[in-house]
């Protein structure tokens, strides 16, 4: 999306930002009806899975999805706690070759919040017939105290310091 002449409706200045260190232009929507507009081309028709690549935080809205004016997606909740990286399923398109329009429009607030933000980082295609490809999937087990951690699939972890009688520690 980065990459792509979005645009904001109605445009005004400061409702489209593109923050490249979280790789998304944002539209800063305080009301529902507002929309985010990116331009795509396609070399070939294309049958398969879309996909739209979003960034989830507390400031975000309640969007409707689109491309051309068929609607995907009627309410898409944006809204998260935490900042969360994700890829949200919009379902089976067919699409001509050529020029597409994809739309997010603001549908409504979460809650008592002030703005109902939408987050694009792009949007993915996954033919027919192609495997999902996942995204790579990390985690990190962290304690206070040093561990041995060894194993594959299923993670050991090995406590060696000193212990009493009836002493428990959690360690998640």
């Amino acid at each position: 999306a980065l990459a792509a002449a979005c645009r904001a409706v109605p445009d005004a200045p400061d409702r489209l930002g593109r923050l490249e260190g979280l790789g998304i232009v944002l539209l800063r929507a305080l009301e529902a009806g507002e929309r985010l507009e990116m331009p795509f081309q396609l070399a070939a028709p294309f049958t398969g899975e879309a996909y739209l690549d979003t960034v989830r935080y507390a400031d975000r809205g309640i969007v409707r999805v689109d491309i051309d004016g068929h609607v995907l997606a009627e309410r898409l909740d944006l809204h998260a706690d935490e900042a969360r990286q994700e890829r949200l399923p919009l379902g089976r398109v067919s699409l001509a070759a050529g020029a597409h329009w994809l739309r997010l429009e603001t549908v409504a607030r979460v809650g008592s919040a002030a703005t109902c933000y939408a987050a694009l980082a792009g949007l993915a295609l996954q033919p027919e017939g192609n495997p999902a490809s996942l995204p790579e999937t990390a985690l990190a087990l962290s304690t206070a105290d040093p561990l041995e951690v060894s194993g594959s699939g299923i993670v050991t972890m090995s406590w060696h310091g000193a212990v009493a009688a009836d002493e428990q520690i959690d360690l998640f």
